[in-house]
């Protein structure tokens, strides 16, 4: 397996699962159909600049309209409005037409349906709407020639050479970019960094037998219940980190859906640990009824130390978190021995671009995406709680001053030697695709099977068995490997 270090990536079946985690992740009023205003850039933050000529292509004289969508949800509406208002400053020639909305995937979605190209958006700023059989329908844009075109901030460097790899690599889709990362969230065990500290706990474990130590002290201590989880999303799996457990040449066996997979030992090791720490008696009582706000106010109340979850999460609660709440993030240690580099798991939404527009408007698309991945402009997404996947700005810390002390320890984490496996991210054969029902194995199996083991309904190798008999009736549906 290729690995791709000091990065994060993307989980193709995890991203299904946040969908609705994510969509309620705070929300704002409906600004459905608004024109940006030019002019939101705080002082504070970075000016960029340009110069009076037009790039290549481009001329004052393109009198040009642009349709764009973006969700109005956790982080909020500032970064589009900045981006938007500010591109139309620099070219006057240009009017966007911004549409923020909670509720942007229906809104594109029907979009989509009604395949009207004067009237669908030419960009979407988030995943709305989009799915892979799009691809075949020849209307998404190929993104792949922005990579070779300089950044806005250093005529010297490439969009491709500044943006993570393994992002970007992620929304390759029959060898072409046909989605851009928006941002990157990492997926991990969240802790309560005040209590560890006042406590002296280890903040960061290096093997399993650690961790375990780890949740015997919290435990003895009488004081909280080591973990908590929302029963009612499926967090569970990134309790014991599946992410370091798919390596060694099981990413490429998955990618196949070869026979037998789910049930492999690599799979349900995660199962079976997760089977370990329940009967040592690790997680608050009842947690497993919980929902996912129910199981998190039970962590920011003090009930339990730590919690399954995403960066997000300090963004998510910030209107029900104490005042002197503090976050860590810890990167859990399933491994026997240490290792180098560590593996997490990690989500990134995505931007796509409509293909059926007038070339003049998709050349226009390009350049302000370009500019979307400037330091002005992600500078007030850091503002915003938001993690960039642009390299030179989570390095820059006169942007990552503008996060708050977790996010910062986050993007520190990203620079550091992490891997992901990208076994998830990646599609399995075209004729196995074609059929939607590939995904049930995971998400509605093995998903739930995690559950099921906690609660003593199956055993870790039920659930793999489970797992395999579904992938083998999609199999048979496609007429077999």
């Amino acid at each position: 397996m290729k690995k791709i270090k000091k990065t994060s990536t993307l989980l193709a079946v995890i991203c299904l699962l946040l969908t609705t985690v994510l969509a309620g992740c705070g929300s704002n009023e409906n600004k459905e159909g608004q024109s940006a205003s030019p002019g939101n850039s705080a002082s504070s933050l970075p000016q960029s600049t340009q110069s009076s000529d037009y790039p290549e292509g481009l001329s004052p004289d393109d009198k040009i309209t642009l349709k764009m969508a973006a969700p109005d949800q956790g982080f909020g509406t500032a970064m589009f409005e900045l981006a938007v208002g500010r591109f139309m400053e620099i070219y006057p020639n240009v009017k966007i037409e911004l549409t923020t909305s909670p509720k942007i995937t229906e809104i594109v979605g029907a979009k989509v349906a009604a395949n009207d190209d004067d009237d669908m958006f030419d960009l979407m700023l988030g995943r709305a709407g989009f799915n892979p059989n799009l691809i075949k329908s020849g209307v998404v844009e190929d993104l792949s020639d922005l990579m070779s075109k300089p950044t806005w901030d250093d005529p010297n460097m490439t969009m491709g050479q500044d943006m993570m790899e393994s992002s970007r690599e992620l929304f390759v889709y029959d060898g072409k970019l046909r989605l851009l990362p928006a941002d990157i969230s990492l997926i991990s065990i969240i802790y309560n960094k005040k209590m560890f500290t006042e406590n002296g706990w280890n903040e960061n474990p290096q093997t399993w037998g650690e961790f375990l130590q780890l949740l015997d002290t919290i435990k003895a201590s009488g004081k909280t219940a080591p973990i908590a989880f929302a029963g009612t999303v499926g967090y569970l799996p990134w309790l014991t980190n599946m992410a370091s457990i798919y390596h060694n040449g099981w990413e490429e066996r998955y990618v196949k859906r070869e026979q037998g997979i789910y049930s492999d030992p690599a799979n349900i090791a995660p199962l079976v640990k997760l089977n370990e720490l329940k009967d040592k008696g690790y997680f608050l009582n009842g947690t497993e009824a919980l929902d996912h706000t129910q199981s998190q106010m039970e962590f920011l109340q003090g009930n339990a130390a730590m919690i399954p979850s995403g960066s997000w999460i300090e963004n998510e609660m910030k209107n029900a978190a104490p005042a002197d709440f503090e976050y860590g993030i810890m990167i859990q240690p399933t491994n026997d021995q240490s290792v180098d580099p560590r593996y997490i798991m990690g989500y990134s939404d995505s931007i796509w671009a409509w293909a059926k527009k007038p070339e003049l408007n998709k050349t226009w698309t390009k350049e302000f995406l370009r500019f979307y991945y400037s330091k002005e402009v992600q500078a007030e997404f850091i503002k915003s709680g938001g993690i960039p996947v642009v390299k030179s700005v989570q390095k820059d810390e006169s942007l990552t001053q503008f996060a708050s002390p977790f996010n910062q320890e986050v993007m520190k984490l990203l620079t550091g030697n992490v891997e992901l496996n990208l076994a998830y991210s990646k599609l399995p054969p075209d004729k196995l695709a074609a059929n939607p029902k590939y995904t049930d194995a995971d998400l509605k199996v093995m998903n739930n099977g995690f559950l099921e083991v906690y609660m003593g309904i199956k055993t870790p190798e039920q659930v793999g068995a489970a797992a395999d008999a579904e992938i083998e009736k999609v199999w048979a549906e496609v007429g077999g490997r």
